[in-house]
């Protein structure tokens, strides 16, 4: 998993699975993990999490 952001109780951020060739776009609530989108690659993935990040002043959490 590259950047994350969260409340505490959400995260949502870029994950990466050893079953699967290509990042994910993930919410994470509790136990479940529910994929939005796919990146082409991790870079891509990185760059969405940087812009969102920068866009509403969030604070960088690295996993």
């Amino acid at each position: 998993m590259g950047l994350v952001i969260s409340n505490g109780e959400v995260k949502i951020g870029v994950y990466t699975f050893h079953d699967v060739k290509r990042p994910r776009l993930c919410v994470e609530k509790g136990n479940s993990i529910t994929a939005y989108a796919v990146f082409r690659n991790e870079e891509c993935g990185e760059m969405f999490m940087n812009e969102l990040i920068d866009m509403f002043g969030l604070k960088k959490e690295e996993q």
